[in-house]
């Protein structure tokens, strides 16, 4: 598949929840608030990570920092813009030249259909909530980028399929950085392949409502029981032994009497 096709048919596949995160972010309480604090240039270049002004200069004059911050108007900041010089720094460490780092500023401040720009800024507020969601900028060997939340980052590496490799940025990360703080930390995510009979004991208990299951694990697989409790019986003990084949009988016991006995019934699964 050509990487121009590619990169369509990823844009289509993120288009959808791009859209509804959006709606969703920008709906929300205090979306106003934190839009105007991240868009709000009050940030100097004191805060850009150590970027000299030759630098800043330099990618200004190759586009990088936009008609909105052409001329002079580059000495003040906003929290996006220092967003976008850490990913210049991060692709400038993996050797990217800056005209292909002008195709990744041009995925991320689109103004046309797809509202580039209003992803990026929605994505960056998704990370400075109080409960963040993993977000990443996934940057592609000819500069072109996507943004991704985690369960979305799965996809697109298989839709790469090792065909189109590229460069994994978090952006939690870098809003961490220009913060100076270790808050906004997204939950770890961890994933377990689980083996055909260990997916067994999951459906046991999807699909029956047991009180409870035990699986113990032998050389021929594993063995699940489950566990059913009956109602409390008055019969005696005799009795209710002999209407077991597998179980266990709870005795309750208060000043040497026995209060209640309850039955568990066992069966293999």
């Amino acid at each position: 598949m050509d990487i121009d096709i590619f990169h369509k048919a990823v844009r289509g596949f993120l288009d959808e929840p791009n859209l509804a995160l959006r709606h969703q972010v920008e709906g929300g309480d205090g979306w106003d608030g934190a839009s105007k604090i991240i868009e709000d240039k009050r940030f100097t270049v004191k805060s850009t990570g150590g970027y000299s002004s030759r630098v800043i200069n330099h990618w200004a004059s190759k586009g990088l920092l936009g008609e909105h911050n052409h001329k002079d108007k580059w000495k003040k900041f906003n929290f996006i813009d220092l967003v976008w010089l850490r990913i210049i720094r991060e692709l400038r460490l993996f050797g990217m030249p800056l005209e292909k780092i002008e195709n990744t500023r041009a995925s991320l401040y689109t103004s046309g259909v797809d509202h580039s720009y209003l992803v990026f800024r929605t994505y960056i507020c998704l990370c400075l909530r109080k409960t963040p969601q993993h977000i990443y900028l996934l940057v592609f060997s000819d500069g072109n980028a996507h943004l991704a939340t985690e369960n979305r980052l799965e996809l697109v590496e298989t839709m790469a399929d090792g065909h189109y490799p590229f460069i994994k940025i978090s952006i939690n990360r870098l809003c961490r950085e220009i913060l100076n703080t270790e808050n906004y930390k997204p939950l770890k995510t961890i994933t377990v392949q689980l083996e055909e009979d260990e997916l067994e004991v999951f459906e046991s208990i999807l699909m029956e409502d047991y009180k409870e299951l035990t699986a113990k694990r032998t050389k021929n697989g594993v063995n699940i029981t489950k566990i059913i409790p009956e109602p409390p019986d008055k019969s005696p003990l005799n009795e209710a032994i002999s209407g077991i084949a597998y179980g266990d009988i709870l005795l309750r016991i208060e000043k040497g009497k026995v209060v209640s006995r309850t039955k568990y019934l066992k069966e293999q699964v």
